[in-house]
């Protein structure tokens, strides 16, 4: 059975009509293998619905309406001339339920203000939620750029690591260079590198030839499998400072410490708790052993190139890629060209775990296939996962059970979205956290990719983030944002699940920009958000410098409601340029301050002083000298011979 959901799967077979046609052709299913093993259960609709010829030939049928969690039985029966003939009985789980989930005491609508941080929202829910979702954390086309998400370039980067502080580290291959990913923004720096070459220094003015895998240490230390330069490198993450650990930059094969020992083209790093760092060494068929105490390397398992579990050097690889250690020491490595993943104690003991000849196929231990399976990594619960390269997807096996399924991918392409639609194109990196999310590093499409447990659509707005182990929504929003649905996903072998939050981000204090403005007065005014509650008074502050507070000048409005509010302002300085900011005092004696708007006073009316004689008679008029609104003085030279009233 494939395409196995919590409520549907696809039956298979195959069908020989041994030279004749088929005259019947059915699969029938049912909870209970007796009852299909009578020739009873549901008859499903078979595709094509008759074989013809001696050849084999597969038929299927799709069904749906099964319960979740739940074991079927089928069988395929097939009649011709000669008879009826019966395959075997076959059986298969269905999936958990599709997820079910919702943000818990969340009310929607639900409106945030700018400046204000949320309560954050949590995920309620007693669904099984798995790592399904797909997205691009950085990358887009190939090229070089530092910057965020999707304005960062890489050229083809193959090895990715996580960190326990929020960071990943890419092995950016064709643009030589170290990158650093913060997962929290998707902003992308470069650590170290700059062209192809081989110097060792700080930052840029260090080289590397096409590096291919990292390891951080936890400890401030970056470890790089420098391939094309056949060396082991260090990065000193305080400085950014490039040393060599390991190798001269030769191609054979020799043990010893430092650059006394050689590699040929190492391609994989791995550490694991007591200061031992494994290394892929891909041309020479080895897992190769430094001990970080002093630089000695050694081998742990392999010798020529073939395919053979065994006891170190009696066991072969070909093209040993990624290594992963686990929490007891053992280490998992992605034999490429062997199509198979194998393990090694950390005595040396080779065993292969899962995989046979190259293809695609889920499975349980040799049933199942890979192509060209490269980068592992291993999680806390027992889980491995492999960037199946040449099969475009994602793979996931349990480690005690041999259990091979595919985590995420199809065919090549480039398609973010739930696990079964979503498209990479030859993954080769691969990391999970703590957390559970997984990370590839996808060479072609040159991009980094995260697959996690949640995902939101569209972006939410400024200053808020979304975490997608959890769900969680928290975070300051920054900007006012109009109300708009955003759509929560999260997914399992059940199938997919979504909820809805409605959003919208207001001001919190918005000022009103001033009218009516005269030489000692003006207008304004602003608005509370409808988040306040327990106001006490409201009203705009002014000044003559910038940052007006209520210790300043204030004009109280008198209303202690939320919404919009106008004021007139008195006793301005004329002529001058005035600071204002709306306020709101709530609770106990709090008070926020909307955004600081300016204007400027109009001038005193200016005016000469006039006179002039009619006749026998002077009159003058004598311009005010305090305010605006001043009478004007009229006088006459000679009162005797004319008076002014």
């Amino acid at each position: 059975a494939t395409n196995v959901t919590g409520n549907s799967a696809t039956l298979n077979a195959t069908v020989n009509a041994n030279g004749g046609t088929t005259s019947a052709l059915t699969i029938k299913y049912s909870t209970s293998q007796s009852d299909v093993d009578a020739g009873n259960g549901t008859t499903a609709t078979v595709s094509p619905t008759s074989v013809t010829g001696s050849t084999n030939t597969s038929v299927s049928a799709a069904i749906t309406g099964l319960t979740a969690s739940t074991t079927y039985y089928f069988r395929v029966s097939a009649t011709n001339g000669a008879g009826t003939a019966n395959g075997s009985t076959l059986s298969f789980t269905t999936g958990p339920p599709a997820p079910i989930f919702s943000y818990s005491g969340a009310s929607s609508p639900l409106t945030l203000s700018v400046g204000t941080a949320m309560t954050p929202l949590t995920i309620s829910t007693s669904s099984v939620i798995e790592p399904m979702q797909v997205t691009t954390l950085a990358g887009s086309s190939w090229g070089y750029a530092d910057g965020t998400g999707t304005s960062a370039r890489f050229n083809s980067p193959t090895g990715v690591a996580v960190d326990g502080s929020g960071n990943l580290y890419v092995a950016d291959a064709r643009n030589h260079r170290i990158r650093k990913i913060v997962v929290s923004t998707g902003a992308v720096t470069t650590l170290a590198g700059s062209t192809s070459g081989y110097v060792d220094g700080t930052g840029t003015s260090a080289r590397f030839n096409y590096p291919t895998t990292v390891v951080p240490d936890g400890s401030g230390k970056l470890y790089v499998a420098d391939k094309f330069n056949h060396l082991i490198r260090q990065i000193d993450l305080s400085n950014n400072s490039v040393t060599t650990l390991a190798g001269s930059g030769g191609t054979t094969f020799a043990n010893g410490t430092g650059t006394a020992a050689t590699f040929n083209y190492p391609h994989g790093v791995a550490l694991n708790g007591n200061g031992k760092l494994y290394v892929a060494d891909q041309s020479n068929y080895r897992i190769r052993e430094i001990d970080l105490s002093n630089n000695s390397v050694t081998t742990l398992a392999g010798s020529t190139s073939g395919y053979a579990d065994g006891n170190g050097t009696a066991a072969k690889f070909i093209s040993p890629i990624g290594v992963a250690v686990d929490g007891t020491g053992n280490v998992y490595v992605g034999d490429m060209v062997n199509y198979r993943i194998r393990k090694v104690t950390s005595g040396g003991v080779v065993t292969t775990l899962a995989g046979s000849t190259s293809g695609y196929a889920d499975g349980t231990g040799t049933a199942a296939q890979f192509f060209n399976p490269a980068g592992v990594a291993v999680d806390g619960s027992g889980n491995l996962y492999v960037a199946d390269g040449g099969n475009a997807r994602i793979r996931k096996l349990v480690v005690s059970t041999g259990v091979v399924t595919t985590l995420a991918g199809s065919t090549n392409g480039f398609a973010d979205g739930n696990s079964t639609s979503t498209k990479f194109w030859n993954p080769v990196g691969v990391a999970v956290d703590g957390a559970g999310n997984v990370y590839v590093a996808e060479e072609v499409n040159h991009r980094i990719r995260r697959i996690s447990r949640y995902s939101i659509s569209p972006a939410l707005p400024a200053g808020l983030s979304f975490d997608p182990a959890t769900g969680t929504i928290s975070g300051t929003p920054t900007a006012i944002t109009a109300s708009k649905v955003y759509t929560v996903t999260a997914s399992n072998g059940g199938g997919t699940g979504t909820t809805p939050i409605t959003l919208s981000v207001e001001a919190p204090m918005m000022t009103t920009a001033a009218s009516a403005i005269g030489e000692t007065t003006a207008t304004t005014g602003g608005t509370v958000a409808s988040s306040y509650t327990g106001i006490t008074e409201r009203g705009v502050v002014w000044h003559t410098a910038t940052g007006p507070t209520i210790s300043n000048n204030k004009q109280v409005e008198g209303s202690t409601t939320t919404g919009t509010f106008s004021v007139n302002l008195t006793g301005l300085p004329s002529n001058t340029t005035i600071y204002i900011r709306s306020y709101v005092t709530y609770g106990s004696s709090l008070t926020d301050y909307g955004n600081e708007l300016t204007f400027k006073t109009n001038a005193l009316g200016t005016f000469s002083n006039v006179s002039k004689t009619f006749g026998d008679a002077k009159f003058s008029l004598t311009a005010p000298t305090a305010v605006s609104t001043g009478l004007f003085s009229y006088g006459s030279s000679d009162p005797a011979v004319a008076t002014v009233s």
